[in-house]
C-alpha cells in the first residue's frame, strides 16, 4: 500500500515515523497538485489533514501494529505486544513473562531483542529484555513493573537505561499533549 501525504506541515515527521510502524507500506509527501495526481493510483490512501494521520497512527498501533510472531522453527506463538512485561533468557531459551502466563521459545535474547526493536522494549541486563509501557520504579540495581515484578538492572547498563527511560517518559508526555489538543 502507498499513502500519500498532501500539504500537510509535519509531512516529513508523519512519514518516517509511519515507514518505521508499518514497514511494508510506502510513503511519499506531495506539495503540488499536479505532483499529487502524477503519484496517484489505485488503492492509495491519500491524507490531507494532520489529525488524519494521527488517527490513522492510533487505529494501525492499536490494533495490526501490535501483534509480533515469534517463529522458533518448533511452533509459532502470536502475542500481544502490550501484553509481554519482559523476556528473560536463560540456557539457550527466552522466557516471555506476560500477566498470567509465560511462553518458553528456543530463541536467543538477541533474536528477541532485534524482533522488539521497533517498540518500546529496552535491554537492561544481558538477560532481560524489559517493555517500558510497564515501567513503574527504577533504582540502581532494579526495574519494577506495574505488576509488581522486580527485574535486575546489570551497573554497567544503569546510565544508559536511566537515559532512555527519560526520553521514554518525555515521549509519553508529548504524546499524551497531543491527544488532549485533539479533544
Amino acid at each position: 500500500m502507498k499513502i500519500i501525504l498532501y500539504k500537510i506541515a509535519k509531512g516529513k515527521m508523519y512519514g518516517e515515523y509511519l515507514q518505521q510502524i508499518a514497514v511494508d507500506t510506502r510513503i511519499e509527501c506531495c506539495e503540488e497538485r499536479e505532483e499529487l495526481s502524477n503519484n496517484l493510483s489505485s488503492g492509495d490512501l491519500v491524507m490531507l489533514s494532520e489529525k488524519a494521520i494521527r488517527q490513522y497512527i492510533h487505529l494501525y498501533e492499536q490494533y495490526f501494529a501490535r501483534q509480533i510472531y515469534f517463529n522458533d522453527g518448533k511452533s509459532i506463538e502470536k502475542l500481544s505486544v502490550d501484553e509481554i512485561y519482559y523476556v528473560e533468557a536463560n540456557m539457550k531459551k527466552i522466557y516471555i513473562r506476560k500477566k498470567d502466563e509465560e511462553c518458553v521459545l528456543n530463541y536467543s535474547l538477541k533474536e528477541a531483542e532485534q524482533l522488539l526493536s521497533k517498540y518500546d522494549f529496552l535491554k537492561i541486563h544481558r538477560s532481560y529484555i524489559v517493555n517500558l509501557k510497564h515501567f513503574k520504579k527504577l533504582t540502581h540495581n532494579s526495574m519494577f513493573l506495574d505488576n509488581g515484578i522486580e527485574v535486575p538492572i546489570s551497573k554497567y547498563r544503569y546510565r544508559d537505561v536511566k537515559i532512555r527511560m527519560m526520553d521514554y517518559i518525555e515521549r509519553q508526555k508529548e504524546y499524551d499533549l497531543e491527544k488532549e489538543d485533539e479533544e
